[in-house]
């Protein structure tokens, strides 16, 4: 189920075709996933670093 930030965001972003839920739950697992194994390539040091890392690889970009 999405919330209606999600979609609002989804819709200005200009996604498409994605599915809010799912691509929700892919950005949370993957969230989790960093949170619990810190260890990585990406720098995530900081809160900037991974505020960057976030917009480069995560926002769907239109």
């Amino acid at each position: 189920m999405s919330s209606p930030h999600s979609r609002w965001w989804f819709r200005r972003a200009h996604v498409g075709d994605i599915d809010p839920a799912a691509a929700a739950e892919i950005a949370a697992r993957l969230s989790l996933t960093l949170l619990l194994i810190p260890d990585s390539i990406f720098p995530l040091d900081t809160d900037d670093a991974a505020r960057t890392f976030a917009r480069n690889h995560l926002i769907p970009t239109g």
